[in-house]
């Protein structure tokens, strides 16, 4: 090769720096292709043609400035995006699990290098407790295998991620402890200064860059580029920052992707371009570093350096198997997972090289096991990769291959779109809720109004559309844009929603005050009314990845609605994406329920509840809470629900009014499960039987009645008890507290009770009122009044549905029609006649 190199001006090893960045492209692109044909990781492969290409083999290459220069950049780069990769719910939640396995992986190691070394190869302790330091850390040199294979989300391989900061750490203690050792700097002022130094960078660093960087998003907003950069700039000088302190760059890179792991959801745009930069460049550099640093030569020269490398590989792979499958028995994981385990705990380069040249530095490392050190390195590397890629595709199995849950749903979501200024923002919500195991694509919408200069609309509706697309795709998301024309903007809607069996609907909104007989404008109050599909109304201020809290305000009785577990889940998806805590304001009786229900859907993220004395209190506790980078969501239902009360219909106003400047989402729970909105439409349950229901005309002068007497004469005369007891049941339904709100929408109301005072089967009473009752904490006239009595020896389950069945029999038009009717019968059968679901037509 060198007569040829020479014929072109040419000499080994390559100095040209275009040719030796385009020998290092070819190596990325041949390397990994070649080996996964053998069946080998391609990282493996990468780290093979580096050492063929060194100075010990080719020559092609050598290790100057310029390469360990973007060798390091490469290893701070996978640091720094493993700690953003790191599901922080989960490790907050389990990390005495990463501080236990990180220090039972360090610990073994350690144990037996100090027994090697001292016993069998006459090492001073010194120097075995440096060589414990090396075998006992370990690098993420597999991360991008597991992160392929989609486990990055596993327990045990987040215990695995959170356990490599705990390793290098005290792997780096012990350097400095030994060094401070051999130089004579053992004083009380030495350790002192370490520990000031060290505890004010961590304090400095945590408290420093979550504003920063919230700061940075909130200010430079729809600049992909500049974010890019920010964060590069970012890890670099807190890396730099960590060796001003005494610790590795690694440590610090991997602290700094810890620390701004809130600030860049998995899901994102930004997640996608930070990952494709360091898959496709950086670390792919590292690897190929870690393979010049091999010297082929003293493999086949001489058997000490192989030997002694063969024992050091065999500390490394018993103490961290030890380790690995310790965990496995302590925190019961499958035997797949454990292995798992080991492959990413096994390679040594980062820590270990640190530590070794710094040994070699104080003289407690001869070059013998300087270069040991080195085809140690090499032996790990080939080894962990092989065994993550292997072990790692069960355990990938194993997590496809769990029971089905509601949250697997299909989960088709409609992004309406109007405004370009928000069109981003709203395919960033729906990206967020989206589960991220979904296959579904997001469907952006945009309407083009029929008539007038109807190919403009288009043409202003398509451009539109154009951006929400490209925006959606840098995040990796599937899209399919549709287009429609219709007079009717809400229409048109609907038409897609039936069209593509919808079960989200993501749609925006200004705040703007609007007539009070409207929730938010007339298009969007037609939506709501003509759909039974999840709707979120979104008025978005600040980017999505700033928000720190999620705030859910969950009214009474609104875990009864069939939809209530995809409307939370839909909140706990985005606070888990975006890394926000979710705090749950709700009444502390109605706490009770929904708080265990919350706490038991996945994904897993940390609720804390806020109890509220009455609903009424809402607005107070805000008041006391809301803070700048909140995300305030309302869980809301369509009026006709038994959750549902007028005061629902006014908070969203409200709250645009009261916190301007803060995001909000006002959230549509589905009336039936998100499973049942993407199939052809089906009845309602009946829960209602006919032999419960008694229907009456309420006598004219009722009307002017107070609501109380009007009570006792129902549950006296048409529901059969004795005075006393109606008299007492009267009282108390007008009497309870604000938690109890009769109204189902404008002119019905439902009064329920599970007693001990009334028959074996529950009893429900239709009354019909033509002029209209005026009835406690209800916003209209009454025109229909329910009261239903089930007796207690049914279960709470079956009482809750009894409640809910009954809510479910009303709609407006019913309301009207039993509100003119003098045909008892007619009543009956209507108030028992199923309401239809609308049948969607196949896309």
């Amino acid at each position: 090769m060198q007569p040829f190199l020479e014929s072109l001006g040419l000499s080994l090893p390559i100095t040209d720096p275009v040719l030796t960045f385009a020998t290092v492209m070819v190596i990325v692109l041949v390397a990994p292709l070649l080996f996964k044909r053998l069946g080998v990781p391609g990282i493996v492969g990468l780290i093979v043609f580096g050492a063929v290409a060194g100075e010990s083999v080719l020559g092609l290459l050598q290790v100057d400035n310029t390469f360990e220069l973007l060798g390091r950049v490469g290893l701070l780069y996978l640091m720094f995006t493993a700690g953003l990769s790191l599901d922080l719910n989960q490790f907050v939640k389990y990390k005495s699990r990463s501080l236990v396995f990180g220090l039972l992986s360090f610990l073994f190691p350690m144990a037996l290098a100090l027994s090697v070394g001292v016993q069998l190869l006459n090492y001073e302790t010194a120097t075995a407790l440096l060589i414990g330091a090396v075998v006992g850390s370990h690098t993420l040199l597999a991360y991008p295998i597991a992160e392929k294979l989609g486990i990055t989300k596993n327990l045990a391989v987040t215990m695995t991620m959170g356990g490599t900061m705990v390793t290098d750490l005290v792997s780096l203690l012990v350097l400095a402890i030994v060094a401070a050792t051999v130089e004579g700097a053992t004083g009380l002022g030495f350790w002192a200064t370490f520990a000031g130094v060290v505890l004010a960078y961590g304090v400095l660093v945590a408290l420093l860059l979550p504003r920063l960087g919230r700061w940075f998003f909130r200010n430079v907003r729809n600049q992909p580029d500049m974010e890019f950069v920010f964060l590069l700039a970012v890890v670099f000088v807190t890396a730099y920052m960590a060796q001003v302190a005494y610790l590795a760059p690694i440590i610090g890179a991997f602290f700094a992707g810890i620390i701004l792991n809130r600030l860049v959801p998995e899901r994102s745009p930004l997640m996608l371009r930070i990952k494709f930069v360091g898959d496709a460049l950086f670390v792919p550099f590292f690897l190929v570093y870690v393979g010049l640093l091999v010297d082929v030569a003293v493999l086949v020269e001489g058997t000490e350096v192989v030997l002694l490398a063969l024992i050091l590989a065999a500390v490394v792979w018993v103490g961290k198997l030890i380790a690995a499958k310790g965990v496995q028995w302590l925190y019961a994981y499958t035997p797949d997972e454990g292995w798992a385990i080991f492959g990413l705990s096994t390679p040594q380069s980062a820590a270990t090289l640190a530590v070794t040249l710094v040994g070699f530095e104080l003289g407690l490392f001869d070059e013998a096991l300087l270069n040991a050190v080195v085809v140690l390195i090499l032996l790990t590397c080939l080894v962990g990769p092989w065994v993550v890629e292997r072990f790692g595709r069960r355990v990938a199995i194993q997590e496809e291959q769990k029971p089905y849950e509601a949250s697997e749903a299909p989960q088709r979501i409609l992004v309406p779109l109007a405004n370009p200024e928000t069109s981003e923002d709203l395919v960033d919500m729906a990206v967020y809720i989206r589960n991220p195991n979904s296959e579904e694509p997001v469907y952006p919408l945009s309407i083009a109004r029929e008539g007038g200069n109807q190919e403009a609309e288009v043409a202003a509706a398509e451009q539109l559309l154009s951006r929400a697309v490209l925006h959606a795709a840098t995040a990796d998301v599937p899209v399919r844009p549709g287009t429609r024309i219709d007079l009717n903007v809400a229409n048109g809607v609907r038409r897609a929603i039936d069209e593509y069996r919808i079960s989200t609907v993501v749609i925006g909104w200004s705040g703007d005050n609007t007539a009070r007989r409207y929730i938010f404008g007339s298009v969007l109050d037609q939506l709501l009314e003509e759909t039974e599909e999840m709707v979120l109304v979104c008025r978005i201020t600040q980017p999505l990845n700033t928000i720190r809290r999620m705030l859910l305000a969950i009214p009474p009785y609104a875990d009864r609605e069939p939809g209530f577990a995809d409307a939370v889940r839909a909140m706990k998806i985005m606070a888990n994406q975006i890394g926000a805590e979710l705090l749950v304001l709700t009444t502390a009786t109605s706490a009770r329920i929904q708080v265990p229900v919350i706490q038991a859907l996945r994904p897993e993220v940390p609720v804390e509840p806020i109890a509220l004395t009455q609903w009424s209190d809402l607005m107070r506790t805000l008041d006391e809470t809301v803070k700048e980078d909140d995300l305030f969501s309302l869980l809301s239902v369509r009026s006709g629900s038994v959750a549902w009360r007028a005061s629902l219909d006014r908070l969203p106003r409200l709250i645009a009014q009261r916190f301007a400047q803060t995001s909000d989402v006002t959230l549509y729970a589905p009336e039936r499960p998100v499973s049942k909105l993407t199939q052809t439409g089906q009845k309602r349950p009946q829960t209602i039987t006919e032999d419960m229901l008694q229907v009456s005309r309420l006598r004219s002068e009722a009307d002017a009645q107070p609501a109380e007497q009007v009570m006792e004469q129902v549950l006296a005369q048409d529901m059969g008890l004795r005075p006393e007891t109606a008299q007492h049941l009267a009282a108390s339904f007008t009497e309870d507290g604000d938690n109890y709100a009769p109204e189902l929408m404008a002119g019905a109301a439902l009064y329920h009770l599970h007693l001990p005072l009334v028959a074996d089967e529950p009893l429900l009473v239709a009354g019909l009122s033509a002029e209209g009752l005026s009835l406690p904490r209800t916003s209209q006239p009454v025109h229909v009044l329910l009261i239903l009595l089930v007796p207690k020896t049914a279960s709470t389950d079956r009482y809750l549905d009894l409640v809910t069945g009954v809510a479910k029999l009303l709609t407006r038009e019913k309301v009207e029609t039993l509100r003119t009717t003098d045909d008892i019968d007619e009543a009956r059968r209507l108030l028992l006649e199923p309401v239809q679901t609308p049948a969607v037509a196949s896309p």
